[in-house]
């Protein structure tokens, strides 16, 4: 069971340098995992059970768990849930009156009750984005923009490696206190390079006025299709399209971010790259 853990944590450290630290965690369902991974200390390996659950929730603040944030905490502290040892021991009917069916997953996942079903195999992905939670909390427009235009950047980059293009676009910013603003809407025409995505992105931004400070910016498409070339041609978009792969096989060659875009200017410590739960390593036998 330690092998493979032990042999990704050498990769990591060997490819990607002695500055950056792993931990790893194991169990048997994927929330557990993701949990095991988050509260795992630097440079080491946990492994949840069914013997060692309750002492690992034991505790431990709800929002350590993800799907729980300050608010919904809020709402839990209300029935009396203090930690996730609460929630695992709080009656699943219970939960379920106070906070339907998502109250319910959630008592699910800290009972280690699978309620997705994990397949083998990868799959095409519902939708691809990215957020990130902005260091300067400003109402500033522009550094908004730029911040976005980086975020657009990286999922424009994950289209072109899947090979798909995008109808439909999720934007959020989230203020510092509470609230915030969201919209989902279908685009006019379908999105492939990263400025076809911030165009719409823009346009909504234009259009709106941010009353507070923000601490969150998001982005996503969705609606996904593989690239169509026929499409391309009738909006005389090709070129960019072809411009935008070829960029990016610069990039991928000779380093992130070898060739940038004006927008991108002083963006270098924005929404920097990380290892994140959905990214996967290949190991090789």
């Amino acid at each position: 069971m330690g092998y493979l853990p032990t042999e990704i944590q050498a990769r990591i450290k060997k490819e990607a340098g002695e500055w950056l630290n792993s931990s790893v965690g194991i169990s048997y369902t994927k929330f557990l995992v993701k949990f095991a991974s988050d509260i795992a200390p630097k440079k080491s390996i946990l492994i949840i059970t069914k013997d060692n659950l309750d002492d690992c929730l034991k505790g431990r603040p709800l929002q350590d768990a993800w799907g729980i944030n300050c608010r919904l905490e809020a709402r839990l502290n209300a029935l009396g849930i203090k930690n996730l040892y609460d929630l695992k021991k709080y009656s699943p009917s219970n939960i379920r009156r106070a906070l339907g069916m998502y109250g319910y997953y959630l008592w699910a996942n800290v009972n280690g009750l699978e309620i997705g079903k994990v397949e083998k195999g990868s799959r095409a992905p519902k939708s691809v984005g990215h957020s990130y939670c902005v260091p300067k909390q400003t109402k500033d427009i522009n550094y908004v923009k730029s911040v976005f235009y980086k975020l657009t950047e990286k999922t424009g980059r994950r289209l072109w490696a899947l090979g798909l293009e995008a109808e439909r676009m999720h934007i959020a910013l989230a203020y510092l206190c509470e609230g915030g603003i969201s919209r989902s809407f279908k685009t006019p025409d379908k999105m492939f390079t990263t400025e076809e995505i911030f165009a719409n992105l823009e346009k909504f931004l234009d259009n709106i006025e941010i009353l507070m400070p923000v601490r969150m910016l998001a982005i996503s498409v969705s609606a996904l299709s593989p690239v169509s070339s026929q499409m391309a041609f009738f909006n005389d978009n090709l070129g960019l399209k072809e411009l935008s792969r070829a960029v990016d096989k610069l990039n991928d060659r000779y380093g992130e971010y070898t060739i940038v875009k004006g927008k991108m200017f002083n963006t270098k410590d924005i929404a920097k790259d990380r290892i994140g739960f959905r990214k996967t390593i290949s190991i090789k036998n």
